[in-house]
């Protein structure tokens, strides 16, 4: 898939259709820079949610992929059933990167890890806080 295969954002029932396409094909490991431009384009909270439950799916994520889930994550001004489910998916994705490359992607120039530790020294709503410390278990 080219770069824009996903086409225009905005037509988001096409882009989730390609989307579903690509997971049933297997093949989302290889179109990460394009799911890392869904999680950057804002304007469609379906897209966000339906990509952070199909990474869970990538055998080899990349460190930008993780790094974005990461900042989904983070921000206090995204809901929160998209930051419980950014950090089910790093749950998932972390113990995979772990096992590839032996090492934390980053996020902010801080491992990733110690990002998900610093959230949870913070105040949170405990549904958010449980999916974190969940998330963080599963890294190990």
């Amino acid at each position: 898939m080219k770069p824009d295969g996903f086409g225009n954002l905005t037509d988001w029932g096409n882009v989730l259709e390609k989307l579903d396409d690509i997971r049933k094909s297997g093949a989302l490991g290889k179109h990460q820079a394009e799911l890392v431009r869904v999680f950057r384009y804002k304007d469609n909270w379906r897209l966000t949610e339906r990509v952070l439950e199909c990474i869970k799916e990538i055998d080899t994520p990349g460190d930008e992929l993780i790094e974005e889930a990461c900042r989904i994550m983070c921000d206090e001004g995204a809901y929160l059933d998209m930051r419980i489910l950014a950090a089910d998916a790093l749950g998932d994705l972390l113990p995979k990167r772990l096992r590839q490359s032996g090492e934390t992607p980053a996020f902010r120039g801080v491992p990733v890890i110690r990002v998900m530790k610093e959230v949870l020294d913070s105040p949170q709503a405990p549904i958010f806080h449980e999916a974190v410390s969940k998330a963080l278990e599963a890294a190990g």
